[in-house]
């Protein structure tokens, strides 16, 4: 069980808090929460999200997050016409991010390689998906750290558009990160 004040609130905990197997979902519902004036709809969303970190004394923290989201916005195609659409995403998606802490300490911090892979699947538009591989220099948890990352697919490209047009190209992307809290 986590010690948060609240339901999955770390992500991580870099192998401070020991085994951690952590199950969260959640359930809403919004009538007429979709589409626009003329062609109104209602929201149905649901999903739920998994934390699982085991640390392996003296060899590292193996961290698995996972997430899947459905959701159902019943409203009529012809809303993505009208000025005042809100053009909720209706359909599936979903999340897992493996990362290894590396427990060896280099200089100030450890190495922490991850992989990630997202997957976007609207109702009615296109597919839209990343992958992403990458590696964490974490100095202080999640008050410093440097994150180099590589990404590739068309899920930036696409972007929130979930029209029946929505269109975008496959893009490679290299990515450099600071993370500082005080």
């Amino acid at each position: 069980m986590e010690k948060n004040p609240g339901y999955y609130t770390s992500g991580e905990y870099f192998g401070t808090a020991g085994n951690i197997f952590t199950l969260g979902s959640h359930v809403q519902w919004q009538e007429q929460g979709a589409g626009s004036k003329a062609h109104k709809g209602h929201m149905l969303a649901f999903g739920t999200d998994m934390l699982l970190e085991i640390p392996f004394e003296d060899v590292g923290v193996l961290d698995i997050d996972g997430e899947y989201k459905y959701f159902d916005a019943s409203y009529s195609q012809l809303a993505f016409n009208d000025a005042d659409n809100f053009g909720m995403f209706d359909g599936d998606a979903f999340s897992i991010t493996a990362l290894w802490l590396i427990d060896q300490e280099v200089g100030i911090g450890k190495f922490q390689p991850y992989l990630r892979y997202t997957g976007v699947y609207p109702s009615h538009s296109a597919d839209r998906d990343e992958f992403e591989a990458g590696l964490n220099y974490v100095v202080d948890g999640f008050n410093a750290r440097v994150s180099l990352m590589y990404q590739y697919g068309d899920l930036v490209t696409k972007g929130l558009n979930y029209a029946p047009t929505a269109t975008g190209d496959e893009a490679h992307t290299i990515k450099l990160g600071v993370q500082i809290q005080i």
